[in-house]
């Protein structure tokens, strides 16, 4: 089976590897978008493909990021800050 290494060339990135500017970048269309999430963050597949290209001139590593890894990339780090929150709220009361 040839699996492209004998022609010298790499394999096309299979992984998202994001950078702190399209991470930013995300966050940012997300927030100007908001409403179309109904305030709650939940938002349509549509919305996630146009932050995908709203942020593609920002790429450097790893696949191009569609849609489906924008809503995960969101997922990550809406629970992530979640549980900062519940944390901070637990050491300050303490």
């Amino acid at each position: 089976m040839d699996t492209g290494s004998s022609s010298g060339m790499a394999p096309p990135p299979t992984g998202a590897r994001w950078n702190d500017a399209e991470i930013t970048g995300l966050l940012d269309y997300l927030f100007l978008h908001h409403a179309e999430g109904g305030g709650s963050g939940n938002f349509k597949p549509s919305t996630y493909e146009d932050a995908a290209t709203s942020i593609s001139h920002l790429w450097t590593a790893g696949a191009k990021k569609n849609g489906k890894m924008c809503k995960t990339k969101w997922n990550t780090v809406r629970c992530g800050r979640h549980k900062i929150i519940v944390h901070t709220d637990k050491t300050t009361l303490a």
